[in-house]
Formats: structure tokens, C-alpha cells, sequence
């Protein structure tokens, strides 16, 4: 996975440290913290989803959640109309993100083959998310771009145990 830096969000504070195992020229500015990643919380460790938000310059700064077509702890499936409609009226889509609530926090085969067979376009990610272990990993055609961790508070990594295995 290549070294880890220590960074901080600015918008929220709550980025733990952050990695770039794809090379910095790839890797994406990523300001994202508990804040904007906890619209995606299921209280039934279902998996969400949705679009990352880009600002004017580029950075990832926020979520908006797109609910699932599918009601499964291990799949994420966002409607193929809902998506069409958003990309053609949303200007500030850097991608999709869904988590894993339970399981393993790196991307999935499925996750991966499925960015082979339909790549992001330039400048945009796919991204993971597993809420227990804060592990945020972004990804696209050629692996993993960016690895971080999302600190959480102390009452939400208190139950999450209960909630995602």
C-alpha cells in the first residue's frame, strides 16, 4: 500500500490519515469526515450508496445518498434511472460510494470487476466505505488511487460491533 501520510480535513476535521498507493498525481483531494459520510449508515448493516460531491476545485467534499434498488447487507445496486437523471442534472458528481458495512473494508471482485468493465470517467472514483474500521478507499480502472481513515465517535465505534459485523 505505499506510506501513509498524517492529514487533516478541512472542512470537518475528521480524517484520520490518508495514503495515496496509486501515485499523488492520481489521487484525489478528499475532504470528507463523519459529518458527510454518516447519510449512509443503515441501522440494518445494509449496504447504501450514492455520489460524491466535488467543489469549484476539484475536491471531494460531500455524499448525497441514493437509495438502493436492492434490500441486501452485501449488494448495493442504485437504479439505473435515478443514476441517468442525477448525471445529467448534478454538475458536481465525482463518483459513486457505497460501504461495507460488514465484511471486508477493501473493494470487493465484484466492486473491481465491475470498474473494469464500466470505467469511471476521467477524474472521477468509486469508492468504499466500511463504517466499523473508518477505512475510506477510493479506486477506479487501475486500483486503489487513495486509502483513509474517517475517525468516528467514540459512541459509534461503542456500538457499531452490535450493528456490522
Amino acid at each position: 500500500m505505499g506510506g501513509t501520510d498524517t492529514a487533516r480535513s478541512q472542512s470537518s476535521g475528521e480524517l484520520a490519515s490518508s495514503g495515496s498507493p496509486g501515485g499523488a498525481k492520481r489521487a484525489p483531494k478528499v475532504l470528507l469526515g463523519w459529518k458527510e459520510l454518516k447519510c449512509l449508515l443503515d441501522a440494518r448493516g445494509y449496504e447504501q450508496g450514492g455520489f460524491l460531491l466535488k467543489n469549484e476545485d476539484g475536491a471531494i467534499v460531500g455524499v448525497l445518498p441514493v437509495p438502493s434498488r436492492l434490500n441486501s447487507p452485501e449488494r448495493y445496486a442504485m437504479d439505473p434511472k435515478e443514476y441517468r437523471r442525477l448525471r445529467r442534472t448534478r454538475k458536481d458528481i465525482a463518483g459513486v460510494i457505497h460501504t461495507h458495512p460488514s465484511g471486508d473494508p477493501e473493494p470487493s471482485e465484484d466492486d473491481r470487476r465491475l470498474t473494469k468493465l464500466f470505467p469511471v470517467r476521467e477524474g472521477e472514483y468509486r469508492a468504499v466505505w466500511h463504517p466499523r474500521s473508518g477505512r475510506l478507499t477510493f479506486f477506479d480502472q487501475t486500483g486503489d488511487v487513495w486509502v483513509g481513515y474517517i475517525r468516528r465517535p467514540l459512541w459509534f465505534r461503542l456500538i457499531a460491533p452490535l450493528f456490522y459485523e
